[in-house]
């Protein structure tokens, strides 16, 4: 066995118990003895500190070292838990992870400028009929419904103005504002027999949703920090709303629940696709982590019967497929459908609700698998691919998203801000904790000593 700080650690943690053990046995012998021979408590305290005899000697040998097995073991425990993978991936974490999402501190997991809001405590993530819309307001009263002075320009006065834009009378006049629904909470119940997570959301409408987007956006449309942001204070205090369990956060949570869906190939890889240029609002020819779609009425409420969808998870995936990537989940004339075909749904889970920092949003991360590889998916593109959505798709296994995730920020341009929070989760879910921190800081450390 190599002399090693985790060696000597694991050996005194093996071995004090037993010491302490045998110490105050042989301590109370040695005292009950002395009680005998002593006529007063301060007689037995001197015949406790004759050192000349042998007993007496041995038992002080013993406390003395007893208590020094305990003080090192602590100290040691210290120094390996600070230098066990654990605590090494979270210091490599913190370094890739934007400041002005670091400065809430959680213990989540976090990359660039998305970090996690709720994980599922099981890396293969939470079934999604674990997730229900528990309540939803239907009004237009999330329109702008900020009134706080530490957010001067973020006020009902300067959205009305933002309404006279010829940009947004533009919008209006060819009906593409839109409803969207914001989530205003989202409530994990972590109970043992059963989790389940409860979302409220409340309609507001694409206008909004861009005026707060461009309010509170920490990176431009190029993925570069905004820099000498006046109002810094006033996001990061917004942002700070996002992580507190407070009814306060609705001031704030102006947004459109978003699904990032993660395919994932039938070999065990993450699918990556190119956004098309065509999509100049999301950062367009970048690599995402597959797809993302915001939440629409009907995928969480059924209209005839005026109630909510049970499985608005699973039906707002199939719209996903149905319109990022033309796969439709209706039946064919004796065959199964395109979906069926291609999609293995009894496999979809999500992996957590995350926050997106660069415009400030809410998404559920999850992650289905594929029928096929990414040879056969490349074979298959002329059905999947929607020229409007995306281009062209890779796959990466855990090797080289580590090797994504380690070189951001320099490749910051290349990748959407998304990905590398969705890859993190989805390394986390191939891998489970362990290994993940174990091959995270392997990687790091070999980087370091190119």
């Amino acid at each position: 066995m190599k002399l090693t700080l985790w060696n000597i650690g694991k050996v005194l943690n093996l071995y004090k118990n037993k010491a302490v053990g045998i110490t105050i046995a042989y301590s109370s012998g040695v005292i009950i003895n002395l009680i005998t021979e002593a006529d007063s408590m301060s007689e037995l305290l001197t015949i406790c500190l004759d050192w000349n005899r042998p007993a007496i000697l041995v038992m002080w040998v013993m406390v003395i070292g007893s208590i020094l097995m305990l003080v090192l073991a602590s100290i040691i425990a210290s120094i390996n838990r600070s230098q066990s993978p654990a605590a090494v991936f979270q210091k490599i974490m913190l370094m890739h992870t934007a400041p002005e999402l670091n400065a809430f501190g959680r213990n989540d997991l976090s990359w660039g400028y998305n970090k996690n809001i709720h994980r599922s405590k099981d890396p293969m993530g939470w079934l999604p009929e674990a997730f229900a819309v528990a309540s939803y307001v239907d009004n237009r009263e999330f329109e702008y419904p900020i009134k706080n002075e530490s957010l001067p320009d973020y006020t009902r006065k300067e959205y009305a103005l933002f309404l006279e834009s010829e940009k947004a009378k533009e919008c209006i006049a060819k009906r593409n504002n839109e409803d969207r629904f914001a989530a205003m909470r989202i409530e994990p119940n972590f109970n043992k027999k059963e989790q389940k997570v409860s979302i409220s959301l409340l309609r507001t409408d694409w206008l909004s949703l861009q005026f707060s987007w461009n309010y509170m956006r920490l990176l431009d449309g190029k993925n570069e920090p905004i820099v000498n942001k006046s109002h810094l204070g006033a996001v990061q205090q917004a942002i700070g709303r996002v992580f507190m369990d407070s009814e306060q956060s609705n001031d704030y949570l102006i947004n459109s629940l978003c699904l990032h869906l993660i395919l994932e190939t039938s070999d065990g890889k993450a699918v990556l696709a190119r956004i098309s240029q065509n999509k100049k609002n999301d950062y367009p020819s970048t690599w995402a982590a597959t797809l993302g779609e915001q939440i629409e009425r009907r995928d969480f409420y059924d209209e005839k019967e005026n109630r909510m969808l049970p499985d608005f998870v699973q039906r707002w995936t199939k719209r996903a497929f149905e319109e990022e990537l033309r796969i439709s989940d209706k039946d064919r004339e004796e065959r199964e459908s395109e979906l069926e075909e291609y999609v293995d749904m009894k496999s979809l889970r999500v992996l957590s609700v995350d926050f997106e920092g660069d415009i400030y949003n809410i998404a559920l991360t999850a992650v289905v698998r594929l029928k096929m590889c990414i040879q056969q998916l490349v074979e298959h593109k002329s059905l999947w691919i929607d020229r409007e959505e995306a281009t062209e798709f890779i796959a990466v296994d855990e090797k080289q998203i580590r090797d994504i995730l380690l070189h951001y920020p320099s490749n910051r341009h290349a990748y959407h801000p998304s990905s590398y929070l969705r890859l993190l989760m989805f390394h986390l879910y191939k891998t489970g904790t362990n290994e993940l921190c174990r091959a995270f800081c392997e990687d790091y450390k070999a980087l370091r000593e190119k």
